[in-house]
């Protein structure tokens, strides 16, 4: 598995504690709306973890940047809304950040507009109205030779891991949103645990083929929708 990040989004209602968990894990950055981003003020993230900030109007946008507090850490600043995109990545450009957008994913005309944002963005955080991942291995096998990182918003450990192996290679980044302390630790042991498996692949040449016969196809990701005896 190639290298995942795990981002950790800043509620309304996130606490001391729960930041305190995420600062002590391998989150790689810390998500926070521009309205929320006092709460990173009295406890700030270490120097090494990067912040993106999800600004909705050009007077958030020029706040953040503004914002002393993120002097260091800004990496990201994600547009809540297509018609700031240019302003987020003029902004960006200039400051040697990456542009991204925080978009919402709830049928099939908005699913179709994530397409082409991946061609524009430097990051693209994904919020799915329902729960299969089906829409997510859309947009991954229609980018994936951009340069776009995709990222997964999730609520739950489970979700986070199986965001990352979706398509076999993943979604780029899973954002999480949670207040569980433990669901907090379980992803980052989960990502930890992933990333030390690691195969050794060597070329290798078929010498025979051999029919083996009749088979019976099956579809393993739906076994979970069955009920006894079906």
């Amino acid at each position: 598995m190639a290298t995942k990040n795990i981002w950790y989004a800043v509620a309304a209602d996130t606490g001391a504690a729960q930041l305190n968990a995420v600062f002590h894990r391998n989150f790689a950055c810390i998500l926070v709306h521009a309205e929320q981003a006092h709460l990173l003020a009295s406890i700030p993230p270490p120097t090494c973890m990067e912040i993106a900030v999800v600004v909705k109007t050009k007077a958030e946008l020029s706040a953040t940047l503004e914002n002393p507090a993120f002097s260091q850490n800004l990496q990201f600043v994600l547009s809540a809304d297509t018609g700031l995109l240019p302003a987020v990545r003029k902004a960006a450009k200039q400051r040697d950040i990456g542009a991204g957008m925080l978009h919402a994913v709830v049928d099939n005309d908005t699913l179709m507009a994530s397409l082409p944002l991946a061609k524009s963005l430097d990051c693209l955080v994904l919020m799915f109205k329902d729960p299969t991942n089906i829409p997510l291995e859309l947009v991954l096998a229609t980018t994936q030779n951009e340069s776009c990182r995709i990222a997964k918003w999730v609520e739950s450990a489970d979700d986070g891991e199986t965001s990352l192996l979706t398509m076999e290679s993943g979604a780029d980044v899973v954002v999480l949103q949670t207040n569980d302390v433990k669901q907090i630790a379980q992803l980052d042991d989960v990502v930890s645990r992933t990333q030390r498996q690691q195969l050794d692949l060597a070329p290798a040449r078929v010498t025979v083929i051999r029919h083996a016969g009749m088979g019976d196809r099956v579809c393993i990701d739906t076994t979970s929708e069955l009920f006894q005896d079906e």
